[in-house]
C-alpha cells in the first residue's frame, strides 16, 4: 500500500515558529543580561570595586546598589524586547540590542548626574560604608528602571530614528526630573526644616535612605 504523510497543521506550524521565536528571543536577552551584569561596574558604579566591596569589605551599600543596578538592566531588557521592528527576526535582534544600550546608557548618565541632586558624592559615601547614601542611588536606579519598562520598546527604526528615540527621551527625562521630585517630597514630609543631604552623608540617617529608596519607585509607578 502506498504510505500516506500527514502534513503538519497550519496551527502546529504557527506553533512551531512561536516557540522558536521565543526561544531565539529569550536566549538573546540572557545574553544581554550577562552583559549587562559585567558592565554595571565600569558602566554604572565606575568608581567602585564591586568584588572587593562585596565580597571581601561585605559592603552592604555595594551590594544594594548593584543589585538595584542589575534589576534596573533587567527591566531595560524586558522592554527592549516588545515591540514591532522591521526586518523580520534580525531586523528585531538589532532593534533589541540598541534599545538594551540606548537604556544602558541613560542608566550610566543617571549614575553620574546623581551627585548633583543629592550634594555629595553616593560613590565616595558608599566606599566608606554609607548604606543609607547608596540607599539613594539604588532608588533612582529603580526608578528609572521602571520608567525605562514604561518608555522603551525594542521598535527602534533607524529610518525614522527621531520616532524610535522620542519614548526614550521622555523616560529619561523624568527620570531626572524624579530625582529632585522624590528628594523635595520626603524632605517636605519628613524632614522639613532639616538639611536633608547632611542626614544621609553626614549621619548616615539609614532610615532616610529606605524613605528616599522606597519612594523613588513607588512614584515612578504613579508616574507611568
Amino acid at each position: 500500500p502506498a504510505a500516506h504523510f500527514q502534513t503538519s497543521s497550519p496551527e502546529e506550524e504557527a506553533l512551531v515558529m512561536d516557540l522558536g521565536q521565543s526561544l531565539l528571543f529569550g536566549t538573546w536577552g540572557m545574553g544581554l543580561l550577562a552583559i549587562a551584569l559585567a558592565s554595571v561596574q565600569p558602566l554604572l558604579l565606575p568608581k567602585l570595586n564591586l568584588l572587593k566591596e562585596i565580597v571581601e569589605d561585605r559592603n552592604a551599600g555595594s551590594g544594594l546598589v548593584a543589585g538595584a543596578a542589575i534589576v534596573a538592566s533587567a527591566l531595560n531588557i524586558a522592554a527592549a524586547m516588545q515591540g514591532h521592528a522591521p526586518g523580520g527576526w534580525v531586523g528585531a535582534l538589532v532593534s533589541m540590542t540598541l534599545a538594551f544600550a540606548l537604556g544602558q546608557a541613560s542608566l550610566a548618565v543617571l549614575s553620574r548626574l546623581h551627585r548633583f541632586v543629592a550634594h555629595f558624592d553616593v560613590h565616595h559615601e558608599i566606599q566608606h560604608d554609607n548604606v543609607a547614601a547608596a540607599c539613594t542611588l539604588a532608588g533612582a536606579f529603580l526608578g528609572n528602571g521602571i520608567l525605562l519598562y514604561w518608555g522603551l520598546h525594542g521598535d527602534v527604526d533607524l529610518h525614522r530614528l527621531l520616532w524610535s528615540l522620542t519614548p526614550v527621551g521622555i523616560a529619561f527625562g523624568l527620570s531626572l526630573a524624579l530625582m529632585p521630585v522624590v528628594r523635595l517630597v520626603v524632605t517636605r514630609l519628613f524632614f522639613d526644616g532639616i538639611p536633608f543631604d547632611k542626614e544621609l552623608s553626614v549621619d548616615r540617617n539609614l532610615a532616610a535612605g529606605i524613605l528616599e529608596l522606597i519612594a523613588h519607585p513607588l512614584l515612578a509607578l504613579i508616574v507611568v
